[in-house]
């Protein structure tokens, strides 16, 4: 999947501090090839004794003891920046330890900046999923702004809120999955003290450069969500599509990624709707086998009411896949705005669906002009070195005259 990177050039000036190892494969690969050698890469845990995922190279390993200790931390204070992958409480922890010399860059994944932009974790779920699965799961009504939710997702019993505001105040490089979500953080927090840059893993740039040869849809399957998460509101897709004629369709749903009772709950409620046609995603694919299995969906479903599933929502449009989006996911208006057409692009909504035309072909060619333009492997190319320059150049002293 990844070309050949150029050799180091020097000392490593970044360290990139990561926990989450499908993406750090991707984020190397740009980060070496626009600045060779010049990062470090950190896999710091609360258990690092076995690698899964990462395939390209082999990173430093840090167990949380390691990573709370000062000879750790003052290696961290000799870089120039530091990139954080996603803000964990563990990560908190080093950010609250270093000093103020390195630059901070936090790419956000989504999870970690939630609570400065749902102050109630029910804006997060639909009627039923909330009532079925989200409310018996806590056990007690929500009505603080702290996410119950999210702690245990997290397996923190730390207040997210604080320590996101926190975060912001100590970054100088903010990156969110959407520019929209920096802007609407930005309005609301005056901790904010970093700028916006784009900047994403590129997972899926170089299948968005072959415009010409890439597979498209083969199947009239449908899939729905990204996750074993309740914010995908599994249970309200699955009842708008029962009053359809489904023909032979295969629902298909990935559940290998999140939470294992969440998982069981979908597959109950998912069994009982859709009988044998009903087909969960249990075991982690790899890249190639994953878009195949994408590939042989006609018709997406993402009901998430926040920007989620970014990646999957990116494959389905440029296979030709016609994508339905909640109204209220930012993704739906960011792609609009980007020049994606009704045609391939629906809003969700109680009126009704149409499961039973596909994408033209001079449509499909459109879109996936528009998504190498946007997202092709030029644009990440671009995007990382503006980010390796704004956080390794010194800034120029002004002439005096």
């Amino acid at each position: 999947m990844y070309d050949t990177i150029p050799p180091p050039k020097g000392e490593p000036e970044i360290a990139h501090i990561f926990s989450d190892e499908k993406f750090i494969d991707s984020a190397r690969y740009y980060f070496e090839l626009v600045a060779p050698g010049a990062s470090q890469y950190f896999l710091v845990s609360e258990d690092v004794s076995a690698i899964k995922y990462i395939k390209t190279f082999n990173p430093q390993k840090i167990d949380a003891k390691t990573a709370r200790e000062s000879s750790f931390v003052e290696k961290l204070n000799g870089f120039r920046a530091i990139v954080f992958h996603s803000m964990r409480p563990l990560h908190i922890d080093i950010l609250k330890l270093i000093n103020k010399d390195p630059k901070v860059a936090w790419v956000g994944m989504g999870f970690d900046y939630l609570p400065l932009l749902y102050r109630n974790t029910k804006e997060l779920f639909q009627a039923n999923t909330y009532r079925l699965y989200v409310k018996p799961s806590l056990r007690k009504p929500v009505h603080q702004r702290i996410f119950r939710y999210l702690k245990k997702v997290a397996g923190s019993s730390r207040d997210p809120y604080k320590e996101a505001v926190y975060a912001l105040g100590r970054t100088t490089i903010f990156s969110p999955v959407l520019e929209r979500e920096f802007r609407l953080i930005s309005q609301e927090f005056h901790a904010v003290r970093g700028k916006y840059l784009r900047w994403n893993y590129g997972m899926n740039a170089k299948l968005v450069d072959n415009i010409d040869d890439a597979a498209v849809v083969f199947d009239e399957n449908i899939l729905i969500g990204n996750s074993a998460d309740p914010r995908n509101n599994h249970i309200e897709t699955f009842e708008l599509l029962s009053n359809y004629e489904l023909g032979k369709k295969r629902i298909i749903v990935p559940l290998s990624y999140g939470s294992k009772n969440y998982a069981k709950f979908v597959m109950d409620h998912g069994r009982h709707f859709f009988g044998s046609r009903f087909e969960p995603i249990m075991e982690f694919m790899d890249y190639a086998s994953y878009i195949r299995k994408i590939n042989s969906c006609s018709y997406v479903f993402m009901n998430h009411n926040r920007q989620q599933a970014g990646g999957n929502i990116l494959i389905a449009l440029f296979s030709g896949a016609k994508l339905f989006l909640n109204q209220r996911n930012l993704f739906y208006e960011d792609y609009l705005q980007m020049g994606i057409g009704d045609e391939v692009l629906a809003c969700m909504n109680e009126d009704g669906v149409d499961i039973h035309s596909n994408t033209a072909f001079e449509y499909l060619k459109l879109t996936r002009a528009i998504l190498k333009k946007e997202r092709g492997t030029e644009q990440q190319i671009a995007n990382t070195q503006n980010l390796v320059d704004s956080i390794t150049l010194q800034p120029q002293a002004p002439v005096a005259f």
